[in-house]
């Protein structure tokens, strides 16, 4: 603020400037000031919600791109949510930038349960990539998240926290927060007496109060909500569920405002869901958290194996859908013509019942109005290396990618490509974190054509892949694609 008041100075004593200018530029620097102290508004950068392995696993890697494709962004807070069965321990939560997390909360539901937490990174640096759960042995099963927001205090930023596990899902006790423009995040999931979280469904979520959701997956029993709270006083985070009656693990933080942090610019992701379809049911309620001007949701098997449709969405809307067919992915997109919502919905119904398959959903922002510019030719065989293409036209875009492989799990991709698998020790075809499929995306700025390699861990596995590309708008080219980023994981 050393400048304006120095301005404010020039003009007291600048003698042409009169004595209503003078009362304007001090009316101006109350106004700064004031707007100054109150900090800028926390914002959701990216949101990554994973779907559970229902096996035993172990060091998990999740495979960070962020909302530009270089990770997180620099001095914004990374929230970490994590889910593993009583009793577990944690050895290590480590990230490719050797960062450490601070354990904000944590509810333990007992002998036969879970244990919910919300770790977190304050002031986070530029270029988190990769973000490693390890536990002392290998867990049963397991869910993370990770959410990145801007405009969070990079120092001390924790201005309460709760916690509960009941049928009635919300935090045992209010929190009362101090600040203006606290966030407020909140996470909850379903404790099956299967001793699963797939497969432990439920038919709808909502909310509560004011909140809104930055992830939801009625498959695994999961949510994750978010407030901007405008004054400081009492917040009790909280959902409502339908179809499931167990209790259920809640976790909650209030995280104090700053001007602080980055935003990201151009065409970019702003979520990133994986949830499991075609699960008990041949027809289940599908969350499409989006906020964005484009919608991808990518499929893993194609429609000989399980066709899929996506309909009697709330608000309504009408998927276009791609496909190579027979055992080739699906792809079904909405632009800039539909009505996007944080709590859009729709029925994902499927044709073979028990394929177990997974769809990645991606939330953009920055998409042209009509986005859509190529879907490549389909890429199949047999090997450790398998390839397959896709040439847009325009000159800055994402392309999305997505395999089924007959016997995985797929390992890695090119360098430079963002892979959205989170691979695990103990990882088998069976395992439904990743399905033993793959997934990966691509930031271009030219009409060259685009190559997707595919690592597989079987080499006699048969794969089958397909590729679709979308356009910035004219005003929101994208950033540069990524560098320095590996072929494998770390």
């Amino acid at each position: 603020m050393r400048e304006v008041k120095s301005w404010i100075s020039t003009l007291r004593t600048e003698p042409s400037m009169n004595k209503s200018v003078t009362n304007y530029a001090a009316i101006l620097l109350i106004v700064l000031l004031s707007s100054y102290s109150r900090g800028q508004s926390p914002a959701l950068v990216h949101s990554l919600s994973l779907a559970s392995p229902g096996q035993e696993g172990n060091g998990f890697k999740i495979q960070y791109s962020g909302s530009m494709g270089s990770g997180s962004l620099a001095g914004n807070l990374m929230t970490l949510r994590i889910t593993a069965p009583h009793g577990s321990t944690i050895s290590s939560i480590t990230d490719n930038l050797s960062d450490s997390y601070t354990l904000g909360v944590s509810v333990d539901s007992g002998s036969g349960g879970w244990v919910t937490a919300m770790y977190y990174l304050a002031g986070a640096p530029a270029g988190i990539t990769q973000i490693t759960v390890t536990y002392s042995a290998s867990v049963a099963d397991w869910h993370g998240a990770v959410m990145e927001y801007s405009g969070i205090a990079t120092s001390s930023p924790v201005d309460g926290a709760c916690s509960n596990h009941s049928t009635t899902i919300a935090c045992s006790a209010a929190m009362t927060t101090t600040g203006t423009n606290d966030l407020i995040v909140a996470s909850t999931i379903g404790l099956s007496s299967s001793g699963m979280i797939w497969e432990n469904a439920m038919t709808g979520v909502t909310p509560g109060g004011s909140f809104f959701f930055d992830a939801a997956d009625t498959q695994c029993s999961d949510a994750d909500e978010e407030y901007v709270q405008p004054s400081p006083g009492s917040v009790t985070p909280s959902f409502t569920v339908t179809g499931n009656s167990q209790p259920f693990n809640i976790v909650g933080m209030a995280f104090k405002a700053a001007n602080a942090g980055t935003s990201p610019t151009g065409m970019y992701i702003r979520r990133q869901q994986h949830v499991q379809f075609n699960g008990p049911t041949s027809s289940e309620t599908v969350y499409f958290v989006s906020s964005g001007n484009l919608l991808l949701a990518a499929t893993d098997i194609g429609p000989t194996q399980s066709a899929v449709t996506i309909n009697n969405c709330t608000p309504t809307n009408t998927f276009t859908e791609k496909t190579n067919g027979t055992y080739f992915p699906q792809y079904f997109y909405l632009t800039s013509t539909a009505t996007f919502s944080t709590n859009l919905h729709c029925t994902v119904s499927t044709t073979n019942l028990g394929q177990h398959g997974i769809l990645v959903i991606y939330d953009i922002v920055g998409a042209a109005a009509s986005p859509f510019d190529a879907f490549g030719p389909e890429g199949e065989g047999n090997g450790t290396t398998i390839t397959n293409t896709v040439s847009p036209t325009g000159v800055h875009g994402i392309a999305f990618a997505s395999e089924g492989t007959g016997i995985g799990p797929t390992t890695g991709v090119s360098s430079g490509f963002l892979f959205d698998n989170t691979p695990y020790t103990g990882e088998s075809d069976s395992g439904q974190l990743n399905n033993g499929d793959g997934w990966q995306h691509y930031f271009y700025n030219s009409s060259s054509e685009i190559t997707f390699k595919w690592i597989q861990a079987n080499s006699s596995s048969y794969m089958e892949a397909g590729a679709i590309a979308f356009d910035a708008s004219s005003s929101a080219d994208g950033p540069a694609s990524p560098t320095g980023l590996t072929a494998n994981v770390q």
